[in-house]
């Protein structure tokens, strides 16, 4: 037989072995220990900023760190799928609900919010660039990503709960995972000097 048909019968072989588990993924993920957990303090975190409950902005910190130190450690625990549905579906946040958890964030963090950070520390020294943080913005942006994806994983279609399972953990990967880490440096330093 020539080896070209042979590499083609090899491919089309495991291209049909592929199909199956990928459909099979989907659940698999979501009856981990690891994706149950972080759904677990995914909503946790959105509920502490919805409640508005954080009496000081010291405590508001404080608790905001130990919710970011969880969703970081689980974010990276998370198994990436091989790729979304093609059904694409929307989700938009109330944007009133939105706004409000913004503001409370904003008035919970006092003199809590800005803060230096190196944007590359891995980059050759000429490339390092210092940057202003700004912890409204990263705990507003997890908030954002982790609630709208939490709308989308709430949604009945099975198209909808994959989109979810992939989006949690992309989002993570490309997006929050930075805002996440910065946060959490910057919070412990705010804490240090606050003592």
């Amino acid at each position: 037989m020539d080896i070209s048909i042979v590499t083609i019968i090899s491919i089309t072989a495991i291209e049909n072995t592929l199909s199956l588990p990928e459909k099979i993924l989907v659940s698999k993920i979501i009856a981990t220990n690891e994706f149950t957990s972080f759904i677990d303090a995914a909503k946790r975190y959105c509920s502490f900023i919805e409640s508005h409950e954080a009496e000081t902005p010291r405590h508001f910190i404080l608790q905001s760190q130990n919710h970011l130190l969880s969703l970081y450690n689980l974010g990276n625990c998370m198994i990436l799928m091989e790729e979304k549905s093609d059904q694409k579906i929307e989700v938009k946040l109330d944007e009133l609900e939105f706004q409000r958890s913004l503001h409370f964030i904003a008035d919970r963090l006092w003199d809590y919010r800005y803060y230096w950070y190196v944007f590359d520390p891995t980059a050759k020294k000429k490339d390092a660039g210092i940057v202003y943080g700004d912890l409204y913005e990263d705990l507003g942006a997890i908030y954002k990503y982790l609630k709208q994806t939490l709308l989308l994983y709430g949604m009945k279609s099975s198209e909808a709960k994959q989109n979810a399972v992939w989006d949690f953990k992309w989002n993570f990967d490309t997006h929050w995972s930075g805002h996440c880490a910065n946060a959490i440096c910057a919070i412990h330093y705010f804490l240090q000097k606050s003592r």
